[in-house]
């Protein structure tokens, strides 16, 4: 369940060139205090000055902007926050949709509907920012390259210039180096325990200062420099 804890805080901004409307805004979003006010701004060249400066999450933007428009201010932007529409007319909704924003708002918005939105928005949030574990992945063993599972890998161990993946069924021998090896797979739950050993954290079934116990019975050594990993 996605709780206002899970994303605290949610940093917004606001675009809207009445002023009223900022403040109408606000007020409805003190009911949800993981919302946290980072900009308000009332025309595409301020708003796309000011989020390059102080990126946000979440850009709540109304539609008719003074000698321009909302779209035209998201085109303008090099890296777009999710995006809320918030305006008076109801025939830019298909338009708004394919340009990838996340919810459509009429004027005036309702607190309830508002806290469906910001639901909406928590989930979104959390789904981004939770790392996708692949089904397989890649690595290159001499002449060419073996899909393993991360979850199926319980060590990894040093073999001078390669490396060898520890499974249930195989020891698996791969031309990458530890030290790359520690880079692209501590995302995906690995953690270095010594200068020649990684271990999954999912297979940790005890550990103290001096060693790890892994699935199945198997230990490897935790080397003085890493008694600070965590698993």
């Amino acid at each position: 369940m996605v709780t206002p804890e899970t994303l605290l805080p949610i940093r917004y901004a606001s675009v809207d060139d009445e002023p009223q409307a900022h403040v109408a805004l606000r007020a409805l979003l003190a009911a949800h205090p993981d919302f946290v006010d980072a900009g308000r701004y009332a025309s595409k060249a301020s708003a796309v000055a000011g989020l390059a400066r102080h990126p946000v999450a979440v850009l709540f933007l109304d539609f008719d902007l003074a000698g321009s428009t909302g779209f035209e201010l998201l085109a303008g932007l090099d890296d777009v926050p999710v995006t809320v529409l918030i305006t008076a007319h109801a025939n830019y909704a298909v338009e708004a949709f394919e340009r990838g924003v996340r919810d459509y708002l009429l004027k005036p918005v309702s607190a309830d509907r508002l806290a469906l939105c910001l639901d909406r928005l928590r989930s979104l949030l959390v789904d981004r920012a939770t790392p996708r574990t692949p089904k397989a992945l890649a690595f290159f063993c001499g002449r060419g390259h073996r899909l393993v599972p991360p979850g199926d890998i319980f060590a990894i161990d040093a073999e001078g210039n390669f490396c060898s993946l520890l499974t249930a069924k195989e020891l698996i021998l791969v031309s990458e180096s530890m030290k790359a090896l520690e880079s692209r797979l501590a995302l995906f739950g690995f953690v270095r325990i010594h200068k020649c050993h990684m271990v999954n954290r999912r297979h940790v079934v005890a550990f103290d200062a001096n060693e790890v116990t892994l699935t199945g019975g198997i230990h490897r050594p935790i080397g003085r420099l890493y008694r600070d990993a965590e698993f």
